[in-house]
């Protein structure tokens, strides 16, 4: 009886081994923070605008987070795959945001051959597809802070999402997001549909965004387009956004953003970023333009430092702003100076 004891718990040594292999977690996260100052910050609950400066989060490669992220091998190139994500701010230590895991909760399968199907809380395929190639990151000087354009990066609950696989360098994905709302399928529900195509130094990208939205008869709805092209140590990038959006009356507005940037690529460290943006709203003079100076430095594979410096310019009743509610015809500057690490 004993002789059989050592045999029986090399086989499930095996076993454990072996299926140890075939599954995988990873825990992985980011910190991002900075000193920022900024001018004519508004706050619409006093009336009152003055300087700011304060110790910020999520200002250079955007918030702060912590996640697990799994796989599984199911055999003949099938997986499983999950990702539990939480964001947070350094200043303080809370969640940005409800929830514990406020940046995505999902699980699906992936397949070599046919893609990938994940369902859950899942960041919409703009973020995916135009964040970073076209659009510069880094939540409070960006595209998606402006009014209209928010869901240039966003969360999607009760989302089904497909990614295609590779199809010599073109990738097709879909996403459609659940209302929830008894008595009305549509009511709340968000649907997508992104192209992106990848050809040597050759980005091309293309979202389409439509929500229902539950509160105004008044559905919301995004087209972006984007395109760049490195040569050398350079990239340049250009990004359009089309946005018919409610305001709080549930009116319908329509706005258009232009993003022209470059990347630098100074050193194996070393990277310096320039962008103008500019917004303009249809019906009305209102226009915003602003500037956006990055430089950022890597100490090591997950350790670096950076500065950025905004300059935004609302004309005639434009409310733009990076920090604050924003007030009509009022300019703002920004400057912030960081250390962001990943793990």
């Amino acid at each position: 009886m004993n002789k059989k004891l050592p045999f029986a718990a090399a086989v499930c040594a095996c076993a454990f081994a072996t299926a140890h292999a075939q599954s995988s977690v990873t825990l992985y996260g980011f910190i991002d923070s900075g000193i920022v100052s900024a001018s004519n910050v508004y706050d619409r609950a006093t009336g009152t605008s003055g300087s700011m400066l304060a110790l910020g989060d999520g200002i250079s490669w955007g918030t702060s987070r912590f996640g697990l992220r799994g796989r599984e091998d199911l055999g003949g190139g099938l997986s499983a795959v999950y990702t539990l994500e939480s964001g947070f701010d350094v200043p303080n230590g809370r969640f940005a945001g409800t929830g514990i895991f406020n940046r995505g909760a999902y699980v699906g399968l992936q397949s070599e051959r046919f893609g990938t199907v994940t369902l859950g809380r899942q960041w919409n395929l703009s973020d995916g597809t135009m964040v970073g190639p076209f659009f510069r990151g880094g939540y409070n000087l960006s595209v998606f802070r402006l009014t209209g354009f928010d869901e240039v990066s966003d969360l999607v609950d009760n989302a089904v999402k497909y990614q295609s696989p590779d199809w010599a360098g073109l990738r097709a994905s879909g996403l459609y997001g659940f209302g929830n709302v008894p008595g009305s399928v549509a009511s709340n529900s968000v649907y997508e549909a992104a192209l992106s195509y990848a050809s040597g130094p050759l980005n091309l990208g293309a979202v389409y965004h439509h929500r229902h939205d539950a509160l105004t008869p008044f559905s919301s709805e995004l087209w972006e387009l984007g395109a760049n092209y490195s040569f050398g140590r350079v990239r340049v990038r250009l990004g359009f956004g089309n946005s018919g959006y409610p305001d709080a009356s549930g009116a319908a507005l329509h706005a258009a953003v232009y993003d022209v940037g470059m990347d630098y690529y100074a050193s194996g460290a070393l990277t310096l970023s320039a962008d103008t943006i500019y917004r303009k709203q249809f019906g009305n003079g209102d226009s915003a333009v602003a500037g956006r100076f990055t430089a950022d430095y890597s100490l090591s594979k997950q350790t670096g430092i950076f500065a950025n410096l905004g300059l935004l310019k609302n004309r005639h009743n434009s409310a733009e702003s990076f920090y604050g509610d924003g007030l009509a015809g009022q300019s703002q500057v920004v400057a912030n100076v960081g250390i962001r690490h990943a793990f």
